[in-house]
């Protein structure tokens, strides 16, 4: 069997050689995963107050204590 030698003198197979490959490779894949679906969070985030500011600046939006104080007069009837 092919043995590759290390500088500590360790034989390393090329069986190993393959496991620490893909599983290098897993985790640089899983680390790209990670990243797209934050970038994709972030993005949203952003959107959502974005959103929420021009809508509150239209004022369409209050807060919910608003509405609440403003449904009172209707619940007291």
């Amino acid at each position: 069997a092919l043995q590759l030698i290390s500088e500590l003198g360790y034989a390393i197979s090329p069986t190993s050689l393959w496991h620490i490959g893909i599983t290098s490779l897993a985790l640089i894949i899983f680390a790209l995963i990670i990243l797209v679906i934050e970038s994709m969070l972030a993005v949203f985030e952003y959107v959502a107050w974005t959103k929420l500011f021009l809508k509150t600046e239209e004022g369409k939006v209050s807060s919910k204590i608003m509405r609440l104080a403003g449904s009172l007069p209707k619940f007291f009837r």
